[in-house]
């Protein structure tokens, strides 16, 4: 079975975050400066930031589509924001967050429906 485009999304912010993986901040540069996440200077990312980067990567910059699939990727997070918890607790939390968020993608992906029963 082919992944989807939410999975395919959430596996390569979570392999941005893990690369490098900032706050306070969409994006940093080597340096730690602040840089906007599209910026080819920027080698770390928040959690947001990674998850905007990874839908400009697979949709495009121009997709009307991905204000849809950021809410969709964000809803299965504990109910806090993902910014503040990003911002608030450490890396291993908000990337054990982002593998539930991309399991329970997985889990909806393989459920039967009337298109794929």
């Amino acid at each position: 079975m082919s992944k989807t485009l939410d999975e395919t999304i959430m596996e390569r912010a979570l392999a941005l975050v893990e690369t490098g993986w900032t706050q306070y901040a969409y994006a940093r540069t080597r340096k730690g400066r602040f840089v906007d996440w599209r910026s080819p200077e920027a080698v770390s990312f928040c959690a947001v930031g990674a998850i905007l980067k990874a839908m400009d990567d697979v949709l495009g910059p121009n997709q009307v589509q991905s204000i849809a699939h950021f809410s969709k990727l964000i809803a299965s997070l504990p109910s806090h924001t993902l910014m503040s918890i990003n911002d608030n607790t450490d890396k291993e939390h908000i990337l054990s967050g982002m593998r539930a968020s991309l399991e329970h993608l997985r889990a909806a992906a393989s459920r039967p429906t009337a298109f794929n029963a």
